[in-house]
């Protein structure tokens, strides 16, 4: 079991190698450093002895010390007695009426200080690491993220706040509440269904969406103002593959309505389905705002019915709060209600 004192000899030893690996100190300093506190008696004092040590050495006075220190002599007393007795030696003279320093005591005296001092700055490095961690933000979001709002919010919120240190990137969807689990992420941007669970996520909707048919403007179903899955029954399919969280619910609109689906090609990226489709390939399931037309204009969409929504959403952990993942939080909240009220305003 390593005590109180066991541990603290660690975290001294692990940040004075952390400071040699950022060039601030040398291999043979963290040795030295390491010796002085191996000299402490074969284990590491406590450091609150060595305060009370120190106090008195600097002060030759029990009760200066003691007020020092914010604590009673006879504590001081009891530290010192204590210290002596790990060590071995006698660190103050008290065979006189006037406190003063034994010869073992001016030895101990500089690695006694040094040992105070690398505890304060072990507390620094650490503060000042927990500060830079807390303004570290790790997004991730679907690969189509560029089609949303959301793209705009991120792009924006880095702008305005250069100084959070943004980390950005696409990734499957069916990686992203891992990655919030696991720590891979702060935040993501994700589609969600209905019937999917969300169990301790904090949701921020950005919109909904909606499935719809795209297929070539001279094809026989174009015309139609809505489309039943059943009318896809003897169509060829060209689909997002299971990685992209559509998979599932477009198979599930077939498994309802008793179809097998004609798979033609199954893979991730929409700029290929597109293509396909516009050569005549076949026809496509697809949310209806994941796509961009406009290079495409010879292809076209039509709503599917009965109408099965996703929502596009930024998601946390409800438990996870840093700096930076509340300040985009908040932000996005703000920005979002902006564009809902500007929406609204529009409509009336």
């Amino acid at each position: 079991m390593i005590t109180p004192i066991g541990i603290i000899a660690i975290s001294l030893f692990l940040f004075t190698v952390n400071i040699e690996e950022k060039g601030r100190t040398t291999n043979s300093e963290c040795v030295v450093r390491y010796a002085q506190m191996e000299y402490f008696g074969g284990g590491i004092m406590e450091l609150r002895k060595l305060e009370s040590f120190i106090a008195v050495a600097n002060t030759l006075n029990y009760t200066e010390a003691a007020n020092q220190l914010f604590t009673t002599q006879a504590t001081i007393s009891k530290h010192i007695l204590s210290l002596e007795e790990e060590l071995g030696v006698v660190l103050i003279d008290r065979t006189h009426r006037h406190v003063k320093l034994t010869a073992a005591g001016r030895a101990s005296l500089p690695y006694a200080r040094q040992m105070i001092e690398a505890q304060h700055q072990l507390k620094t490095a650490l503060a000042s690491q927990q500060l830079q961690a807390g303004m570290t933000l790790l997004v991730r979001g679907i690969p189509t993220i560029s089609s949303y709002q959301a793209f705009n919010i991120v792009t924006t919120f880095s702008n305005q706040h250069s100084d959070i240190d943004l980390n950005f990137a696409e990734a499957e969807a069916n990686t992203l509440v891992p990655a919030l689990k696991n720590g891979h992420a702060d935040i993501v941007f994700l589609r969600l269904f209905d019937s999917q669970p969300i169990q301790g996520l904090t949701v921020l909707v950005e919109s909904s969406d909606r499935f719809v048919v795209v297929m070539p403007k001279t094809h026989s179903l174009a015309k139609r103002k809505s489309l039943q899955i059943a009318a896809l029954a003897d169509q060829t399919l060209l689909q997002l593959n299971e990685s992209t969280n559509l998979s599932a619910p477009v198979f599930d609109l077939f498994k309802e309505a008793g179809i097998a689906p004609r798979i033609r090609y199954s893979g991730q990226r929409i700029d290929l389905i597109l293509e396909m489709i516009e050569r005549g390939m076949g026809l496509s399931v697809m949310m209806g705002h994941s796509f961009d037309l406009h290079a495409y204009p010879e292809l076209t969409t039509v709503p599917l019915t009965p109408v099965r929504y996703s929502h596009l959403a930024f998601a946390k952990l409800q438990n996870h709060h840093t700096p930076a993942a509340d300040l985009f939080w908040a932000y996005a909240t703000q920005a979002l209600a902006a564009v809902n009220h500007s929406n609204s305003a529009s409509i009336d």
